[in-house]
């Protein structure tokens, strides 16, 4: 985590399709917000 006791994860798939760009794209959601 950060200083302030946060984790961040970030993930971009807009440039090339990668594992991440598959993430959301599923009929069972893996991630939540």
């Amino acid at each position: 985590g950060d200083r302030d006791g946060y984790d961040l994860v970030v993930v971009d798939a807009m440039h090339k399709a990668n594992y991440a760009s598959r993430i959301c794209h599923s009929c069972r959601p893996n991630c939540e917000a």
